[in-house]
């Protein structure tokens, strides 16, 4: 067992590069990397990690001091193990959204002046492989790809990097684009001095001590992903678990019984889901409050999720209802807030498992600051700001101004310093009454009470705002069931709002939102003009029939041709 002494802790604790080399000296055997894969699974150690990091790092010495290198690919042991041996070449990481559309991914590229990419796991390089330029180096990892220098064939022919580049706290560590659900993705340029103060912070404010067990799905793209699993796993000399695919995602999660759990609503709404779809939500209710029984059966569940071991449960990215917070707190799991911006890389506010209050994403973490305008909009301050937009220098000077970054986000404060957000300041709505609306936290809500997939709440312009719920097949003799549960999730949410908020009607949907069709980010965040603009022709037509819960298959309309997110005409409604 490791544990960070009093002085790591504080800003003379080794930078990340330095702390990935103790560790491999400390304890050269252990598990670092546990990667499935469809013949077993490979265990990497600390030792073999380096072995292979320190060679693909000679290789990247080609390039000058400095140079801008991606990473393309889905979770991996070797994503990773790139991040590494990029940083010891004394190079950039520049982590690209692998669920990304063909265009993004080249904005992402030629804007960050990137001279190679690894390229890894991936269900569709086929299909993307076009998005790359000429004239960036593409390097296989995790899998082969055609015509593509292999991973594995590096780490045969070159030696080990004697002398590698380790970085100060001021360099460049990497530059991670955010997600966008307006515009461009903008690129972040994180030090390794704000790596290391987020990760070394969190794990003194969490008490974190010892190694720790990791699942890593949530893409490391992400700030939050990269800190939480990547940046603490390695500060903390901890196992990281990773899944094969999809099909194999409950299986690995299973094997890896992680002891510190990071996922966003909608993976705490699917599992609740799973478990209500085979159980029956009534039935489970009335079971786990029985008092032996209960605790039993909430251990049971946990366990078959593979969270049985979750010592540390963390949701964020976006809103969490109460009621779902309870949900998982009647199993046995103690779910915690956190809120941070990839401009600070996900360092900002936390619920502390001993310090929870329901409906706030939590306190302010070691040396932050937050404070709230005067229209509402969260300011945040703290040594993980970011060094600004990779040449955007005019676009920084605008976000940051006297040292405080204006997030966009809304809040409130109490005198605590407990934080509760509110909603978006792009995404407040005003219906043609004058009333502001803000969406988020009624979609929190009705999308637990409604049982459905995605759903999103429009109303700009409107009388009175309407949910898009989407669903997926059902048969026709279902339908009379869903539709009474969705007028009683209707008439509970309603009964909560004002006479503004309130919902005229849900539109029933059975086309998934996804990344490509551009109806979501890579980190699952509705793009909501997007949403608004495909299905304006159909709420219109919806509005004219007055129902409280409306089937889109069902509404007569003229069809008409609309753009999706790769540019592809479809017909709507089908």
């Amino acid at each position: 067992m490791l544990a960070l002494s009093g002085s790591e802790r504080q800003n003379e604790s080794p930078l990340l590069v330095q702390r990935f080399l103790e560790q491999v000296y400390a304890d050269p055997d252990g598990v670092f990397l546990t990667q499935p894969h469809a013949g077993g699974v490979r265990d990497i150690s600390w030792r073999q990690a380096h072995h292979e990091v320190a060679r693909i790092a000679t290789y990247l010495r080609k390039f000058p001091r400095g140079s801008h290198i991606a990473i393309y690919s889905l979770n991996c042991a070797h994503w990773i193990l790139a991040d590494l041996a990029i940083w010891l070449a004394g190079h950039v990481s520049v982590p690209v959204y692998p669920t990304a559309g063909r265009e993004a991914i080249r904005q992402v590229l030629e804007h960050s002046d990137a001279v190679a990419v690894f390229v890894g796991k991936l269900y569709d390089y086929a299909d993307k492989a076009g998005a790359i330029p000429d004239s960036l180096e593409r390097i296989a990892m995790h899998q082969p790809h055609d015509g593509l220098l292999d991973w594995d064939e590096i780490v045969r022919r070159e030696l080990p990097l004697l002398n590698p580049e380790l970085p100060t706290a001021d360099d460049l560590a990497t530059i991670v684009y955010t997600s966008g659900t307006t515009g461009e993705a903008k690129g972040v340029m994180i030090s390794f001095g704000i790596m290391r103060h987020a990760a070394s912070n969190m794990l003194q404010w969490a008490n974190v001590v010892g190694s720790q067990r990791f699942f890593s799905y949530l893409p490391l793209a992400h700030a939050a992903e990269r800190l939480v699993v990547e940046c603490i796993g390695i500060y903390s000399g901890s196992r990281i678990f990773f899944a094969e695919s999809l099909d194999t995602f409950a299986r690995d999660l299973r094997k890896a019984s992680p002891t510190i759990f990071l996922a966003v609503p909608r993976i705490w709404l699917k599992f609740q889901q799973g478990i209500e779809a085979r159980i029956g939500a009534a039935r489970l209710t009335r079971a786990l409050a029985l008092p032996v029984l209960g605790p039993l059966l909430g251990r049971i569940l946990c366990k078959g999720l593979g969270l049985h071991k979750v010592q540390i449960a963390i949701s964020g990215a976006a809103a969490l209802s109460g009621e779902l917070i309870a949900w998982y707190e009647r199993l046995g799991i103690r779910i915690c807030e956190g809120y941070g911006m990839s401009e600070t890389f996900g360092y900002s506010h936390g619920s502390h498992p001993a310090r929870r209050r329901q409906g706030a994403v939590g306190e302010c973490l070691p040396n932050a600051e937050c404070n709230i305008a005067e229209d509402g909009e969260i300011l945040l301050r703290n040594p993980c700001m970011m060094l600004g937009y990779y040449k955007a220098p005019e676009l920084t000077a605008t976000v940051i101004q006297d040292g405080w970054l204006h997030t966009g986000d809304l809040g409130e404060q109490d005198a605590t310093g407990m934080l509760r957000l509110t909603g978006r300041k792009k995404e407040i709505f005003k219906t043609s009454k004058g009333k502001y609306v803000a969406p988020a936290p009624i979609e929190a809500r009705l999308e637990l009470l409604a049982g459905v997939e995605q759903l999103c709440v429009l109303g700009a312009d409107r009388a009175q705002p309407v949910a898009l719920a989407v669903l997926r097949e059902l048969a026709d003799d279902a339908r009379g069931h869903v539709e009474q549960r969705l007028h009683e999730a209707l008439q509970q949410i309603n009964a909560t709002l004002e006479s503004h908020e309130q919902l005229a009607q849900i539109i029933v949907l059975f086309e998934q939102w996804t990344t490509d069709n551009g109806l979501m980010t890579p980190t699952l965040k509705l793009r909501r003009h997007e949403i608004e603009r495909r299905y304006a022709a159909l709420v219109a037509a919806c509005e004219q029939r007055n129902e409280r819960v409306s089937w889109a298959d069902r509404v007569a309309m003229t069809p008409r041709r609309i753009q999706n997110g790769e540019g592809d005409e479809r017909i709507f409604p089908p």
